[in-house]
C-alpha cells in the first residue's frame, strides 16, 4: 500500500503537469507558430520554434526538470515529462534520438 508521501507526490505531479499542458503548451501554440519566434540550442545555434518545435520543447522539458534538482521539489519533477514524446512526428523529426 503506497504511504501518504507517495500519495502526494503523485497527486502533485498529476497538478504540475496539467498547469503546464493548460497554460505553457497552450502559449507555444498561439505564440510560436510564426517565422519569429526562435531559440539558441545546446551547440549556440539559432533555431526557428515553428521549424524545430520538438527540439525547443525537449529543451524547455530538461531546463525545467533540471532546475529542480538538490531543490525540495526534485523528486517531483524528475520525469514529469516522460510519457510526453517529443519525437511525435506531428512536431516534426529534428531532435536526434
Amino acid at each position: 500500500m503506497p504511504t501518504q508521501k507517495k500519495q502526494d507526490k503523485v497527486l502533485l505531479k498529476k497538478k504540475v503537469f496539467s498547469y503546464f499542458r493548460q497554460n505553457f503548451l497552450c502559449n507555444v501554440q498561439e505564440n510560436c507558430n510564426n517565422d519569429s519566434a526562435f531559440f539558441t540550442d545546446k551547440e549556440g545555434m539559432r533555431k526557428s520554434v515553428k521549424e524545430n518545435l520538438n527540439e525547443f520543447l525537449e529543451m524547455i522539458f530538461n531546463h525545467i526538470e533540471e532546475s529542480a534538482k538538490g531543490s525540495e521539489s526534485e523528486s517531483i519533477f524528475e520525469g514529469l515529462f516522460d510519457d510526453f514524446d517529443v519525437n511525435n512526428n506531428k512536431l516534426g523529426s529534428t531532435v536526434a534520438k
